[in-house]
């Protein structure tokens, strides 16, 4: 059993919900769920805008921790659809202190430019440079 989205309901006979069912015979059934109303009007108290289907950021933007509001849209036919704009406060600011993947990527960047300049400016004046020993674990604390 699975329900579909609000954007593929009837909305002209109020059908709030509908449920596919799979049968053991290989047929699917409609479970429809409607509210009796007289009016064939749009009733806007039974549709509020909903999920648009569409992503509010995109993938590296949620990898750095932005939150945003999803992208609505109005049920309503003789809007045909539209999408509900979000204010700019969409934007949920993220409740951790952590850095963000770009930032931390940012800093890495800076850090090898700095350790190059540090290389050069070593050979030019004609020093050694200490190669890394992996297996020396112990940071400088004998």
């Amino acid at each position: 059993m699975c329900f579909l989205p609000k954007r593929g309901l009837d909305i002209a006979h109020c059908e709030t919900a509908r449920a596919l069912k799979l049968c053991g015979s290989g047929k699917v059934d409609q479970l429809r769920f409607t509210v009796p109303r007289k009016s064939e009007a749009f009733q806007e108290d039974i549709y509020p805008p909903t999920f648009a289907g569409k992503p509010a950021c995109t993938a590296e933007q949620w990898f750095d921790g932005v939150d945003m509001e999803p992208i609505k849209m109005s049920l309503d036919p003789s809007n045909g659809g539209v999408n509900i704009a979000v204010a700019a406060s969409g934007v949920v600011a993220s409740p951790s202190s952590m850095k963000t993947r770009s930032q931390l990527q940012k800093e890495l960047d800076e850090s090898a430019k700095y350790i190059a300049a540090l290389i050069k400016a070593m050979e030019a004046a004609g020093l050694d440079i200490p190669t890394k020993d992996i297996s020396d674990n112990t940071n400088g604390r004998g």
